[in-house]
């Protein structure tokens, strides 16, 4: 059985980011520029689309913000999260016209397929329209949270216009020269054209932006006593509501089940990722919120070969013997030599030091391409230091390189190939199938008094870059340097 890392089960290969975050393979990235792997602490997070992961609808950034970040169709259960369903039914209501006669009518409800819990559980009354004009909860301080984000949205707006007042003083000390346009008239007449004021709106002062008047909190010192029969009372913990159910409505936070209000379904986001250093795009999914497909995907499990632990010996003694596996990814051969931890990290810290690639043929500013520089070292620093395991385990490492084969979907079926051929030592290599080589190897720990046991390694090996210049015919062989952690303590049943 291969130890690997899934859904609960703890990662027990671990690769080391450039920053040098320790994660696993599957929680990484590669950056085809800067050819480091990249965590999510290397990269920018960028926010492309807002959508419900129920009714699938794409709303823009503008719109979600209005709709403070929720869908207006679709209602979640306070008890379990889940959506509700639309249920309709049959009920007796009185005639318009005759209000003594009751006429049979199509009224809509909602119900929970999971817990089975309904709106009229809730108090909630039938709506005749299925997509159903819900009452909005309405909860006692919202007047006054209202007024508090109205003064700080008034507060950025100064802030914003001081900033742009600053830009265009300083812009005009910058230019000695007479603008084309002096008196702005080519601007007043594209703007007439389409359809807009003949004259340009003028942003304004920062002293003309007045802010609303808001009261300031004021500290109570009574507090509302406990009810009488508390202590008497039996408490039955089914019908009160847990912290969870309670952050779903943060406004009323309701302390027992049976009172309910709507919950709209939050917005979920599609991100593209981006290399804080080279400001390339290394992740971006498809804009369609039903799409599960990428544009850019450049995952370090399809890029980076990976180690994966098959079987450990007991650790009952200082020594024991462990069987890993390396998978090649490529669609082509590729040559794997194994080094030291500390040969890695020196290969890596060079890395580091080169500048920045392709960030001059960006369309950014001098500025920018500083503060970027600064950030990535501001990172590398904090996390270099932090994830410095101590490696207390020793691990005897192939001293000759080892060629695995490309990676053949097919070979599912026919995974057989004759060891003979690649003059493997018995002792050390185990098998090989398909593009997978398996590995025996010694592990000595050097403390038995010390309470880890982990043992790190280096991997290097020549990555085709696919990006060709004019003058290059065949794509270029970039050595690539990853550091990887072998964590025995998190290893089930050891």
């Amino acid at each position: 059985m291969s130890i690997r890392p899934i859904l609960g089960f703890p990662e027990v290969v671990k690769y080391a980011c450039s920053c040098g975050n320790l994660k696993s393979l599957n929680r990484l990235f590669f950056c085809k520029y800067c050819f480091n792997l990249k965590c999510a602490t290397c990269l920018y997070h960028e926010v492309d689309t807002h959508f419900c992961a129920h009714c699938l609808e794409n709303v823009s950034a503008n719109d979600a913000q209005l709709h403070k970040n929720r869908c207006q169709h679709c209602v979640i259960c306070q008890t379990c999260g889940q959506t509700f369903s639309v249920r309709a039914a049959t009920t007796l209501v009185p005639d318009p016209d005759d209000q003594s006669k009751m006429v049979p009518k199509k009224m809509h409800y909602l119900t929970c397929l999971s817990c089975r819990f309904t709106s009229r559980d809730a108090g909630l009354p039938d709506q005749p329209a299925a997509s159903g004009a819900w009452p909005e909860p309405q909860f006692e301080n919202q007047e006054r949270i209202s007024n508090v984000i109205d003064y700080y949205k008034t507060i950025v707006q100064i802030e914003k216009a001081q900033v742009i007042r600053e830009k265009d003083q300083e812009k005009k000390r910058r230019s000695p020269f007479i603008r084309e346009d002096r008196h702005g008239l080519a601007a007043a007449l594209v703007r007439k054209k389409v359809g807009l004021s003949f004259l340009s709106p003028k942003t304004k002062a920062p002293h003309e932006i007045k802010l609303p008047e808001i009261n300031p909190s004021e500290a109570v010192d009574t507090i509302d006593d406990l009810p009488d029969d508390i202590f008497d009372k039996p408490f039955d913990i089914t019908t009160v509501t847990t912290v969870e159910q309670r952050h779903r409505n943060p406004g009323k936070q309701h302390q027992f089940i049976k009172v309910y209000d709507p919950i709209h379904k939050p917005y979920q986001v599609k991100r593209s990722l981006r290399c804080r250093r080279c400001q390339h795009s290394l992740c971006k999914p498809d804009y369609v919120p039903y799409s599960i497909k990428f544009k850019i995907h450049h995952t370090a499990l399809m890029l980076v070969p990976e180690v994966k632990i098959l079987k450990c010996d007991p650790m009952k003694s200082n020594e024991w013997k462990v069987a890993i596996k390396i998978s090649n990814p490529f669609p082509h051969d590729v040559e794997i030599k194994f080094i030291t931890w500390e040969k890695a990290s020196e290969e890596l810290h060079k890395r580091a030091e080169e500048p920045v690639p392709n960030l001059s043929s960006l369309s950014i500013s001098q500025s920018y391409k500083g503060d970027v520089k600064q950030d990535q070292r501001g990172i590398t620093e904090i996390f270099r230091d932090l994830y410095d395991v101590k490696r207390t385990v020793e691990i005897s490492l192939p001293t000759n390189p080892l060629l695995l084969p490309q990676r053949d979907d097919t070979s599912d079926y026919e995974d057989y190939i004759d060891p003979s051929v690649y003059n493997d030592e018995p002792g050390l290599v185990l098998w090989r199938r398909s593009n997978k080589i398996a590995l025996n190897l010694k592990c000595l720990k050097q403390d038995s008094n010390h309470p880890w046991a982990m043992a790190g390694f280096g991997l290097t090996f020549n990555y085709q870059n696919p990006i060709l210049s004019k003058d290059q015919a065949q794509p270029e062989l970039i050595p690539i340097f990853v550091k990887v952690l072998l964590d025995f303590d998190q290893i089930p049943c050891k």
